[in-house]
């Protein structure tokens, strides 16, 4: 189980089916305190979608991937959006193999606002070969598509 703490992202770890749980820890994941987003891949690896920053702000939502349930990440990662105020990612893996990831962009924070960009809902689609490639390599992946934008 993965946890959103203060620190970045906590885990605990159960050995029978999750009636009872070790004490929980940090992992090696950072993050700005913010929600991330995990699910299981058909193909049984876990994509991850987090901040790729220890900071406060919310910056560098990227996909990651682990081959084995979590113990590691790959080193290479899929950068979706570098920009300050990127939060609360969710998606699903389509039956094709791409997955669709939605986020917000500064939902409310002005702080980060810049030439009306602010107040957003994005989609990123992508596949796992982009994430271990560290780059888009499938030409039917888009990143930062508009689907929404308060006007």
């Amino acid at each position: 189980m993965l946890v959103r703490t203060k620190y970045g992202i906590g885990e605990s770890v159960s050995a029978d089916r999750g009636r009872t749980w070790a004490p929980g820890r940090p992992t090696k994941l950072t993050g700005p305190c913010s929600r991330f987003f995990i699910r299981r891949l058909r193909s049984g690896n876990l994509l991850l979608v987090n901040h790729l920053t220890s900071t406060g702000v919310r910056a560098n939502l990227a996909a990651l991937l682990s081959k084995d349930d979590g113990a590691t990440w790959l080193s290479t990662s899929l950068m979706l959006d570098e920009r300050p105020g990127v939060s609360y990612p969710d998606g699903v893996e389509a039956p094709d193999g791409r997955i669709y990831i939605v986020y917000d962009h500064n939902r409310g924070d002005r702080r980060y606002s810049v030439g009306g960009e602010e107040r957003e809902i994005l989609m990123a689609v992508f596949t796992e070969r982009d994430v271990e490639a560290g780059r888009i390599v499938d030409s039917r992946a888009r990143l930062r598509v508009t689907v929404n934008k308060l006007t």
